[in-house]
């Protein structure tokens, strides 16, 4: 197979993600009017359902059971609304991120870097279909008992006031065929929604691999004299020539560089994102938690279990995917700076050792994913955010257990009191005013 054709099938792995973006209208390079429709019909799906979503919030009097319900679908859409805006307002980033990736698949040098790039565009293609099954599962599962009503209701074996919604509302009061209506506008904002998470979290993905293969490339480049004398224990730099030596630290140079600046990039995207994931995952686990430790008062029939698990279940996965992919741009990091120390920096040329040592200095600073360097996305990240999370509702469950405090935890959520004056207020005591 060819060079071109190697970077046409690299191009083809990609084409998943550019026609995600294009549905939303997030692709830098689709025509005006189709980018102007599609962000209409995202823009209304997303500010009906938050607008909805805040009115349940505002009228409903919450049990444990009803929240972990509500933040089903109120922290994905929460949280997939954030990184949709984020990236439509920062259009310009989100353009020279794609400019990115395409000069690079572009610009390869030989055919094993074109190979190289293709397994991680490979990988990223399984990824990318792999999260829509199971994002769009999930919303199956969702709408299936609304479905299934509907459809007992049309072959006439149950009535109409057994019909629900996939977002419940009070549904008493409605003629047929306004919740025919109301169905099909619930049923078609789901599934805008849907799509707007995945191709959020394929983004990501996308930009995430493709950073890997961008240190896997210069990880080959370095090894590329190693391995041509391997019988050797250092390579003889004195029997190349100078040119070949200059070209060689140079190439290495410029793609580090390269690679750096795409990164920086995509934390600059994304930082705030982090910082907001971060904050409504913590919540999510909680929540999570709590219901756990609530689950034999809380949970009647098996289909409430079932529906239970496969949430809890998928938020797990789905936060530990982000910091499994922050874990893995560390681990590609750390392999440069490991091939980096094998090379024989005082063998070289001295006019070049002063570059190579510049680049292994470079290189002691990792490429990683964070908000301001305040926090890490790794693995070890995802250790302290369960153990937190765990930590949290462990105490809201001591709390409540108490009988004579769990009234109290009741009117407190009842009566929407705001927490900032609970964890920030002040206290009256008998020798002067004292912070809680």
């Amino acid at each position: 197979m060819s060079s071109k054709d190697l970077i046409k099938t690299t191009n083809e792995f990609y084409d998943l993600n550019e026609r995600l973006l294009m549905l939303t209208g997030l692709w830098p390079y689709q025509e005006k009017f189709e980018k102007f429709c599609r962000t209409c019909i995202v823009n209304v799906s997303l500010l009906l359902a938050l607008l909805f979503e805040f009115y349940r919030f505002y009228t409903y009097v919450f049990d444990m059971k009803s929240i972990v319900e509500e933040f089903q679908i109120f922290i994905p859409l929460l949280s997939g609304s954030y990184c949709y805006y984020n990236s439509f307002f920062h259009f310009e980033l989100t353009k020279k991120l794609c400019d990115h990736v395409i000069f690079d698949c572009n610009h390869l040098s030989n055919k094993e870097e074109i190979i190289i790039m293709r397994k991680y565009a490979k990988e990223n293609k399984r990824f990318t279909v792999g999260i829509a099954l199971i994002f769009y599962f999930y919303i199956i599962i969702l709408t299936s008992p609304s479905v299934s009503h509907i459809f007992l209701y049309i072959t006439g074996e149950t009535n109409d006031t057994q019909l629900i919604l996939p977002v419940a509302i009070d549904t008493l009061l409605l003629d047929i065929r306004l919740f025919y209506l109301i169905f099909s506008i619930q049923l078609f904002i789901l599934w805008v929604i849907t799509t707007v998470a995945i191709v959020n979290y394929a983004t990501f993905l996308l930009c995430v691999t493709h950073a890997c293969a961008l240190l896997s490339i210069i990880i080959f480049k370095i090894d590329q004299p190693l391995k041509k004398n391997s019988h050797k224990l250092s390579y003889d730099w004195s029997s190349t020539a100078r040119y070949d030596t200059y070209n060689w630290i140079k190439d290495i140079v410029n793609h580090h560089v390269n690679v750096t600046e795409f990164i920086d990039l995509l934390n600059l995207l994304c930082e705030q994102i982090y910082l907001i994931q971060m904050m409504l995952g913590t919540l999510c686990f909680t929540t999570d938690y709590i219901y756990i430790l609530q689950i034999s008062d809380l949970i009647k029939n098996i289909n409430e279990a079932i529906l239970c698990i496969i949430y809890i279940g998928g938020s797990v996965i789905t936060i530990y995917l982000n910091c499994y992919i922050g874990q893995r741009l560390l681990d590609h990091s750390a392999s440069l700076l490991e091939n980096l120390y094998q090379v024989s920096f005082y063998a070289l040329p001295i006019k070049y050792q002063k570059d190579l040592s510049m680049l292994l200095m470079r290189s002691l600073k990792p490429c990683m994913l964070s908000f301001k360097g305040m926090y890490i996305v790794s693995n070890d990240f995802f250790a302290r955010y369960v153990q937190t999370s765990l930590s949290y509702a462990m105490i809201y469950h001591s709390f409540c257990k108490s009988s004579i405090l769990q009234s109290l935890c009741t009117y407190i959520m009842r009566c929407h009191i705001p927490w900032q004056f609970i964890l920030h207020g002040r206290i009256n005591h008998r020798n002067g005013h004292k912070r809680i």
